[in-house]
């Protein structure tokens, strides 16, 4: 008998166009634009600009991991994303 067991809960594949590094994924807990307490989000940004906002919902249709209610915020940027963080920015 195991202690610990690991199953995949949630995922989300890519385009062949998008390369990620290790700086290029963040879970955060961010609030919503309605003022409701903050929950975890997953942030990814890639080497070709596309910045998404994942809340996992851990629903599935027909054996994908992801359903399109999980997609909070896709952008494409101008320039590669490097490296993500979150927090209370100040000086």
């Amino acid at each position: 008998m195991s202690l610990f067991q690991a199953r995949e809960w949630w995922g989300h594949g890519s385009a062949e166009d998008d390369t990620y590094d290790s700086g290029g994924m963040l879970v955060a807990a961010l609030g919503s634009e309605d003022g409701s307490a903050a929950e975890d989000k997953i942030i990814t940004g890639s080497f070709s600009g596309l910045l998404r906002v994942w809340q996992p919902s851990g629903q599935t249709t027909g054996g994908a991991a992801t359903v399109a209610q999980d997609l909070l915020l896709e952008e494409r940027l101008n320039a590669p994303i490097l490296q993500l963080a979150a927090g209370r920015f100040s000086s």
